[in-house]
């Protein structure tokens, strides 16, 4: 089977903010990143995986962020993790996912200045949904930078052609496993 690609935005994002623990940011047209303590904001992306067949194998997948604010151009390594639990894009807040993420890092960035796409390689989380591995409840993006550094990307609300995108490129499978015969 030849691989297809397959170019999606998310279903939801949203950012959460550790100094306002209930607040909401769904609707909002960017996705802030923060690294101050005690006032972190970080990022939760949902996509649809449904349309790929189950079985497939997942050749590359990767996530494209385009930024927006770059704060003082210092580069911050923006980590991707998966998310543990549910949300909605008008419901996560801090108090409900400010720690709804597996430690392990997916993939990390370095990001400095705006006006770029920045991409991760996600493919190992995205088989692992495809897979049934892992419920895909989506991805956290955080950074462990120390000291009080921002960046904004656009969000799905954003810029039409700047939202955030999932390009996976993938080989059609079946959930039946094809048959392997003995050769005489």
């Amino acid at each position: 089977a030849n691989p297809q690609t397959l170019t999606i935005n998310p279903i939801a994002d949203t950012y959460i903010d550790q100094k306002n623990l209930n607040n909401n940011y769904g609707t909002q047209s960017q996705l802030q990143l923060k690294t101050k303590t005690s006032e972190k904001q970080n990022i939760l992306l949902n996509f649809s995986t449904a349309s790929i067949p189950a079985g497939s194998r997942i050749v590359s997948a990767k996530l494209s962020l385009y930024c927006q604010d770059e704060g003082d151009r210092t580069a911050l390594s923006v980590r991707v993790h998966r998310v543990t639990s549910g949300w909605t894009e008008t419901g996560a807040t801090w108090n409900t996912h400010g720690s709804a993420y597996d430690s392990a890092v997916v993939a990390a960035t370095d990001v400095s200045t705006k006006n770029v796409w920045y991409t991760w390689d996600v493919a190992s989380l995205v088989n692992s949904w495809v897979n049934g591995t892992t419920p895909n409840y989506g991805m956290y993006l955080e950074s462990n930078y120390v000291g009080d550094k921002s960046k904004a990307f656009y969000s799905k609300e954003g810029t039409l052609l700047k939202k955030p995108k999932l390009e996976i490129v993938y080989v059609a499978g079946s959930e039946n496993p094809t048959r392997t015969e003995i050769q005489a």
